[in-house]
């Protein structure tokens, strides 16, 4: 390849002006973690040992465990899932999420999110 082809591949730099860069805001804080609003998906920081979900609400969850060890159950089934493992929560089941190290989770918000009842804002001892 010339130098002159190889030119013609490399895309130029975007200008100054094309760049945006943004916080992503904090969309709630508590002794779990710190959740942060990225639009259609939330990032959630959890630490170990503590307790997230504990419920059930009409609609289907999509999760996204990108970082850490859970413990999940959803409806009678408990399971270990790894980080870097996509998990599909059907509307009207059961689900508990338990963090056995810190953890990295997305989720994509659902219409009922904001409205979830308090216990979801729970903390439980660390597990042995």
């Amino acid at each position: 390849m010339t130098d002159k082809a190889h030119r013609h591949e490399i895309k130029e730099s975007p200008e100054v002006g094309d760049i945006s860069v943004r916080n992503i805001p904090i969309e709630s804080a508590d002794e779990r973690g710190t959740t942060y609003n990225l639009g259609e998906w939330s990032l959630m920081e959890r630490k170990e040992g503590t307790v997230s979900a504990d419920h059930e609400h009409e609609d289907a969850e999509s999760l996204v465990l990108i970082d850490g060890r859970i413990e999940l159950t959803i409806g009678d089934n408990t399971q270990l899932v790894e980080q870097m493992a996509e998990i599909n929560i059907p509307g009207n089941f059961y689900h508990k999420i338990i963090a056995l190290t810190d953890i990295k989770l997305l989720k994509k918000r659902t219409p009922t999110d904001g409205i979830e009842p308090d216990k979801d804002r729970q903390v439980q001892p660390p597990l042995p």
